[in-house]
This record gives C-alpha cells, sequence and structure tokens, in this order.
C-alpha cells in the first residue's frame, strides 16, 4: 500500500467515524479544538494529521485510532470480498 493509500484510508475512515456517530463537521472541529476548514483539510487529506490529533479525536468520537485508520480499509475488503465470489 502506497502511503497515498494511507493517508486515504485513514481520512476516509476519520470522516466516516464521524458521519457515523451524526457529528457535524462543526462539533466536532469545535470539540477537537480546529476550525471546520483544518478539520475538512483532514478529511480530505489536504492536511497530514499528527498522531496527537488522531488520538484526541479517537477519544472524541468515543472509538479508538485503529477504527478510524481501519474503517475504510475494512469496507473496502468487504466490497472487494463481494466481488470475487461474482
Amino acid at each position: 500500500m502506497t502511503d497515498d493509500a494511507v493517508v486515504k484510508n485513514i481520512c476516509t475512515g476519520f470522516r466516516q467515524c464521524r458521519e457515523k456517530r451524526g457529528i457535524t463537521l462543526r462539533d466536532a472541529a469545535k470539540g477537537l479544538g480546529v476550525s471546520e476548514r483544518t478539520l475538512g483539510d483532514y478529511e480530505r487529506g489536504a492536511h497530514d494529521m499528527r498522531i496527537e490529533r488522531l488520538i484526541r479525536a479517537a477519544e472524541y468520537y468515543r472509538s479508538t485510532v485503529h477504527e478510524l485508520i481501519d474503517f475504510y480499509e475494512s469496507k473496502e475488503l468487504a466490497r472487494r470480498l463481494r466481488l470475487d465470489k461474482k
């Protein structure tokens, strides 16, 4: 997996975890102590996220760093397995 793919997985998982919990971008940004633009940039992969921010996000979302990182990858793996069975 390339570095870009890893970043995409993290960013996608980050956004999906927030949305799964019904938290708006505005509320999440406020809870994480960043601007909406910065949080949006994290979710799009436009900014690198420091591990401290990832840990804080996991705490805020009442989640784990593992879930934030693997959320997208798990869905993608399930999709691939379904396609492979056809």
